[in-house]
């Protein structure tokens, strides 16, 4: 009859010790309503080649959420017989 019990309590016990041992931390994600128009300026710097860098530097009197700077920087290909720049936005 002890066999039995413990046969009985292994598994259980393995289940409530294992039950907080395979959790995974998670962050949630809330998204805002966010307008603001923010008064900019933009430099382009050259690289190697056709690759540009592209800095975007602005302030907001009135951005809610106190993101009142704005910095971005992201990278372009220049096309030199368009002269269009090409950002590639993917986050892949």
């Amino acid at each position: 009859m002890l066999r039995l019990r413990s046969v009985w309590f292994t598994p259980v016990a393995a289940a409530l010790l294992s039950f907080g041992l395979g959790t995974k931390k998670v962050m949630a994600q809330i998204q805002y309503p966010f307008s603001a128009i923010y008064n900019s300026e933009t430099t382009l710097e050259p690289i190697a080649g056709n690759i540009l860098k592209i800095t975007n530097i602005g302030e907001s009197a009135n951005a809610p959420y106190g993101l009142t700077r704005l910095v971005n920087i992201s990278y372009g290909n220049l096309d030199n017989n368009t002269g269009v720049i090409t950002i590639d936005w993917s986050l892949d």
